[in-house]
């Protein structure tokens, strides 16, 4: 991913264990992906029951992938 060009983000907060935690202000950040042109975007699989609040033009135009752990990222992008 590069930054100012990415296809994909992470919207998480990491735990020693690389456990994902939920975040705050998700349906924020997936307004502001979706402006940005961003096509996929990783989110804690803490925060799903979050997106009845975000708007359905915004969930249509992303790929949302809820994750657990930081291997669940690695996996969805080929690295694991």
């Amino acid at each position: 991913m590069t930054c100012g060009g990415a296809d994909a983000i992470l919207v998480l907060t990491l735990a020693l264990r690389s456990i994902v935690s939920a975040i705050g202000g998700l349906p924020e950040k997936l307004m502001a992906a979706e402006r940005a042109g961003v096509k996929q975007v990783f989110i804690p699989a803490e925060n799903v029951e979050d997106l009845v609040d975000v708007a359905d033009e915004v969930k249509e135009a992303l790929e949302i992938i809820p994750v657990e752990k930081v291997e669940d990222v690695l996996k969805a992008v080929g690295i694991k």
